[in-house]
């Protein structure tokens, strides 16, 4: 019975059960802020906390709105009197918007977003919250329903509770980084991590005020703003500029920090389905440094496709880290060793672990452009691409619908290592090798590894619960 299916009928029941027609929604959407206060400074950054709950026992197949790097699909809508609302209108930056694969959320599941609110397009001074004094807050949330009761499609928006945000005028220091940070295209820059078109001045003012200013109430979200811009650009600034960021944001170099042969970059083009171990014998000629393959490892000679690099040294090991495999020391140099439970030769996989294999090199990738981030959606992967459509043919299987990105990368322990999960099986699945209902999950291990292994449902509810939240 598909999912469908399976919702329709439960709905059925229910309202059997309860001899009423259909209820327009079932769901509560709650509105909060973070922290132990709702008092905000003028031109603070205001986290919006939407949580989405069932309020009985009802099945819906709907996809999630998107809330992030986009104009929100969430409304939000803001009073001074708590009678007469106007609706705050973002800046539209980011990527363009694509479907997402419906989801099920039942009873006792929740999704939980995080809108971002300090510039207005609609406001003289482009600030959100313009002025000090009391704002009232609510959310309407977009629930975007697919073939449900009925075959039942299309959108309910669900209004939240209100909340109350104070905004008063800055003093002292605070007061004195508000002179310095304030305009449109700062509150641009806080909200989004994004740049204006044209503007110079905005990054070159927060490293300044993160680096250089003692603590202040706009210190954190400037931090997390240039992390972001961090993320998105890193690999296209200046050299001298990418060190002054990673210094102010505290970014570990990754594998090996205190070998600086490995932060050399290497200009090279490798042909298509090159192997891994030519790969690795002409990086360590490029470098100069010792590299080589574990005698005996499985994919010594799986084809990996690169394309053109310009990577630094240790970018380019991390990548190759994919699947299991790990970089140890050997003398002067290093030695890519094979996974310890030597699972992972291709031949004679299943569809989902060949799907697996590829997606990891391509997890792998995105961390290696983005300093070590994890992925979050499929957009950020390029989805959907040449590489990710001929992937689909040849195991059969539509990613979308297969696997989601988990919300927050939960951390996972098990006996012999530990990481944090980044795609995982929407639904527990049945492999030829298990006798029990499970899960694949990729991870990203503490040392920086990309790795994939089989969860069994049980395992996977014990370590993860209510943690196992897809973001896409």
């Amino acid at each position: 019975m598909t999912l469908t299916l399976l919702a329709t009928s439960l709905r059925l029941v229910m309202w059997s059960i309860y001899a009423v027609s259909p209820p327009q929604h079932q769901l509560a959407v709650q509105l909060s802020t973070p922290g132990p206060d709702s008092n905000r400074l003028l031109g603070e950054l205001v986290i919006l906390q939407v949580n989405v709950m069932h309020t009985c026992p009802v099945f819906y197949i709907a996809r999630k709105p998107f809330v992030e790097d986009c104009e929100p699909e969430v409304t939000v809508w803001l009073s001074n009197n708590g009678t007469d609302y106007k609706q705050w209108q973002p800046a539209i930056y980011g990527t363009s918007l694509q479907e997402t694969a419906a989801e099920c959320i039942g009873w006792g599941n929740r999704w939980s977003f995080e809108i971002r609110m300090a510039y207005a397009k609609n406001n003289l001074s482009s600030l959100a919250l313009p002025n000090p004094g009391t704002y009232y807050v609510k959310v309407e949330f977009p629930l975007f329903e697919v073939g449900n009761f009925g075959g039942h499609s299309g959108r309910t928006d669900i209004e939240s509770n209100v909340i109350q945000i104070q905004v008063k005028e800055p003093t002292g220091a605070d007061a004195k980084i508000w002179n310095k940070i304030k305009g449109a295209d700062f509150a641009y820059f806080l909200q989004s991590g994004y740049l204006r078109e044209g503007d110079t001045k905005t990054i070159k003012t927060a490293m300044t005020v993160a680096e250089s200013v003692p603590e202040t109430a706009y210190h954190a979200a400037i931090r997390v703003a240039l992390r972001k811009y961090y993320d998105r650009t890193g690999h296209k600034l200046k050299r001298k500029d990418a060190d002054r960021l990673r210094e102010i944001l505290g970014v570990r170099e990754g594998f090996f920090p205190d070998d600086k042969r490995l932060a050399v970059r290497l200009l090279h083009e490798y042909p298509p389905d090159t192997p891994l171990e030519t790969i690795v014998r002409t990086m360590s000629e490029l470098s100069k440094v010792p590299l080589r393959v574990e005698q005996g490892h499985p994919n010594a000679n799986e084809p990996i496709t690169l394309f053109k690099s310009n990577d630094r040294v240790r970018d380019q090991m991390q990548l190759l880290t994919s699947v299991g495999s790990f970089w140890k020391r050997d003398g002067d140099g290093y030695i890519l060793c094979k996974p310890k439970d030597g699972k992972y030769s291709l031949d004679g996989k299943t569809p989902d672990q060949l799907a697996l294999f590829h997606l990891s090199l391509a997890v792998a990738g995105y961390g290696v452009d983005h300093k070590d981030e994890l992925p979050r959606q499929w957009d950020t992967l390029g989805f959907p691409s040449a590489w990710a459509q001929e992937l689909e043919k040849a195991s059969g299987l539509v990613l979308r619908q297969r696997y989601g990105f988990a919300s927050d990368h939960p951390q996972v322990k098990w006996p012999d290592d530990s990481g944090r999960v980044v795609l995982v099986n929407r639904r527990p699945i049945k492999e030829k090798e298990s006798e029990t209902e499970g899960r694949y999950a990729i991870y990203r291990t503490d040392g920086g590894a990309i790795r994939f292994r089989w969860m069994p449902e049980k395992q996977l509810q014990e370590l993860l619960g209510d943690k196992l939240q897809f973001t896409d």
